[in-house]
C-alpha cells in the first residue's frame, strides 16, 4: 500500500487594522475553578490543543494556555475558587501550588486575581479538616484571610477593589444577609485579618436579594440594586432544580447588561460544569447532565459572546482553534468564529491534490466549519504560512480508530502567544493519505497486517534511502532479493532474516493497520 498527499486549504482575507476602543464601565472578571473537576460528568474544555475534564493547575503550561483564553476573551482579572476548608488544611500543599502557577502567569500576562474563599464551617468539615470543634466559622476564615494577606495580597498581581476603596479583595461564598450578620456579631479579634480587605460576598442558589454592599451574584443575571456590580452566566436557573442553558441569544443579552456595571462585572465560570455556571470552550456533547449541555454543538458559542462583547479585536486575525472532527473517512474542519470588526465574514476553503500545489477554490462560506467531503486514510497534519516560513503543527494520531481520525487541533500563528496578529495569513492547509493502487508496485507485500507478524526481509521497493540504508553494496547473506543490497541470510528452507546489521542501517515496511493503539512487540534474534 502507497499513500499520496491531498491537501485542504483554508484562506482568511486580512484587512489592515482599523484602531478602535470599547467602552467598558466594569471589570470582567472571571471565575476559575481548581477543585471539583471531576464533577463535570463528561464535559471536557480545550486546553493545550486537547479536550481534558481534568485539566490542572498545577501544570503551569495548561494554566497558560487557559489565562490565555480567558485574556484573549477580553478579561483581565480572575476569581480564584478556594472555598473549601479542606484546600486551606490538610490539602493545602495540592492547591498552593495552583494558586502560584495562576500568579506567576498573571505576572506574565499583565493579569490580576483574587480569591474566593468559603463561609461556613459545620462540624463534619471540622472534623475532616481536623479543625478544633469549638472553633468558630470567622476565626477560621481570618486565619485564611492573614494567609492570603501575607502571601499574595501586597503583590501587584493581586486585585484591589479601586473606586476610592483600595484594599484587596476577597469574596465570600454567603449572601451578604448571612454573613454581614454574623460579622457583625463576631469579636474584633476574629476580624483582624478580614478587615483589611474589601469583602463581597456571593448569591447561591436560595433566591436572596443581595445587599447594596457588594452584592456579587452567583449563577444567572443577578446584581446589586444600584446596578454597580452585576453578574451572568449561561445557566438558566438560580436552584439545581431549575438550571439548564440559556440561549446564546439570551445569554449575549445578559453579557452585554452586565457589561454596563459601574464596578464589576462578573461573567460566571471559564471552566467550571460542576455549577453549570461555565462559558468557556467545552465540548457538552458527552455530558452526563442535561443541564450543562449546550443548546447547539458549537463549543465556542458562549466564549464568542463574551469575546465579541469585551475584545472583537482591533485587526483581523488567523482563525483561532482550528480543529478537525472524527468522521468515517471523513475530516470535518472547525474553529473559532472570526469576530474582528474589520473581518469579511467569509472564509474560502482551497484544495489541492499536490504538495505546493496548484490550489482550486471548493467553497466560500460564512460559517467557521466545513466537511470538505470523503477523505480516504485521513489527514495527520497542519501546516500553515506566514512571510514564507512554513511552520508545521503534527496532531497525535494515537485514537485513530477504524480509519476515523483523532481530534486534531492547531493555533494558529497569529493567535499563539509572543507573536503578533498584524500579518497576513495566506492559507491553512491538511494534509494526508490516499490509498491509490497505481503506486503498489512500491509495496509488494500488501498482505502484512498489524496486529501480525512483520517479516523484515519483505522491506519497501524503492531502493536505497529510499527504502532502505545499508552501509555497503553487497547483500552478505546473498539467499533472497539478491538485486539489493540489505544483508538477508536463510534460517530454514523458505524462512530468512536480516543480520550484518550496522549503526544508521534501516529498513521501511509497509503495513496494514487494521487496529490502532498501542501494542506489545517481540524481535526474534540469534543468541549466538
Amino acid at each position: 500500500m502507497k499513500n499520496k498527499w491531498i491537501r485542504i486549504l483554508l484562506t482568511v482575507f486580512q484587512i489592515l487594522p482599523f484602531w478602535t476602543s470599547i467602552g467598558n464601565a466594569g471589570e470582567p472578571c472571571s471565575h476559575i475553578m481548581i477543585c471539583c473537576k471531576g464533577c463535570n460528568k463528561g464535559v471536557s474544555f480545550l486546553v493545550n490543543g486537547e479536550w481534558n475534564a481534568s485539566h490542572d493547575y498545577g501544570d503551569i503550561d495548561q494554566v497558560r494556555d487557559i489565562m490565555h483564553n480567558i485574556k484573549d476573551a477580553g478579561i483581565n482579572t480572575v476569581i480564584i475558587d478556594m472555598t473549601n476548608p479542606s484546600q486551606w488544611t490538610y490539602l493545602y500543599p495540592v492547591f498552593e501550588p495552583m494558586v502560584e502557577n495562576i500568579e506567576q502567569v498573571c505576572i506574565e500576562n499583565n493579569m490580576q486575581f483574587f480569591m474566593l474563599i468559603g463561609g461556613q464551617l459545620p462540624d463534619a468539615t471540622k472534623e475532616e479538616c481536623g479543625i478544633p470543634l469549638e472553633t468558630d466559622a470567622f476565626e477560621f476564615w481570618n486565619g485564611i484571610a492573614e494567609k492570603i494577606w501575607v502571601n499574595w495580597a501586597q503583590d501587584q498581581t493581586y486585585r484591589k477593589y479601586g473606586f476610592g476603596d483600595d484594599r484587596p479583595m476577597i469574596l465570600a461564598f454567603l449572601p451578604s444577609e448571612w454573613y454581614w450578620r454574623d460579622y457583625n456579631t463576631r469579636p474584633d479579634e476574629y476580624k483582624t485579618y478580614l478587615s483589611k480587605f474589601y469583602i463581597g460576598t456571593t448569591q447561591v442558589n436560595d433566591p436572596i436579594t443581595p445587599g447594596e454592599t457588594d452584592g456579587w451574584g452567583y449563577r444567572k443575571s443577578i446584581g446589586n440594586p444600584s446596578g454597580t456590580i452585576r453578574y451572568t452566566s449561561p445557566n438558566g436557573g438560580i436552584g439545581p432544580d431549575t438550571w439548564h442553558k440559556i440561549s446564546p441569544e439570551a445569554f449575549r443579552a445578559e453579557v452585554e447588561w452586565a457589561n454596563e456595571a459601574g464596578h464589576y462585572s462578573i461573567y460566571g465560570s471559564y471552566d467550571d460544569a460542576c455549577d453549570a455556571i461555565f462559558w468557556g470552550i467545552a465540548d457538552t456533547r458527552n455530558s452526563l447532565a442535561d443541564h450543562n449541555k449546550y443548546p447547539v454543538d458549537d463549543p465556542f458559542v458562549y466564549y464568542t459572546i463574551i469575546k465579541e462583547t469585551l475584545n472583537p479585536g482591533e485587526q483581523t486575525t488567523a482563525p483561532a482553534f482550528l480543529y478537525s472532527r472524527p468522521g468515517d473517512q471523513i475530516v470535518r474542519l472547525d474553529w473559532a468564529d472570526n469576530v474582528e470588526t474589520e473581518f469579511s465574514g467569509k472564509y474560502n476553503v482551497y484544495r489541492s491534490q499536490q504538495q505546493g500545489g496548484p490550489y482550486s477554490l471548493i467553497s466560500e462560506i460564512s460559517q467557521s466549519n466545513f466537511t470538505p467531503g470523503e477523505i480516504k486514510w485521513p489527514a495527520f497534519q497542519m501546516e500553515y504560512e506566514s512571510s514564507g516560513e512554513w511552520i508545521t503543527a503534527i496532531a497525535d494520531n494515537s485514537a485513530m480508530e477504524n480509519k476515523k481520525i483523532s481530534l486534531m487541533f492547531v493555533d494558529p500563528i497569529g493567535n499563539t502567544s509572543g507573536i503578533g496578529k498584524n500579518f497576513e495569513l495566506d492559507y491553512i492547509y491538511l494534509s494526508g493519505y490516499l490509498h491509490d493502487d497505481s503506486l503498489k508496485i512500491q509495496h509488494p507485500y500488501d498482505n502484512i497486517n498489524i496486529p501480525g507478524t512483520i517479516e523484515f526481509e519483505n522491506f519497501d521497493l524503492g531502493g536505497v534511502n529510499r527504502a532502505y540504508v545499508d552501509s555497503d553494496f553487497e547483500n552478505i547473506g546473498n539467499t533472497f532479493r539478491t538485486d539489493e543490497s540489505v544483508d538477508i541470510g536463510e534460517k530454514n528452507t523458505g524462512e530468512y532474516f536480516v543480520g550484518w546489521c550496522n549503526t544508521n542501517e534501516w529498513l521501511e515496511n509497509t503495513v496494514n493497520m487494521n487496529d490502532f493503539g498501542k501494542f506489545r512487540a517481540s524481535i526474534s534474534i540469534p543468541l549466538d
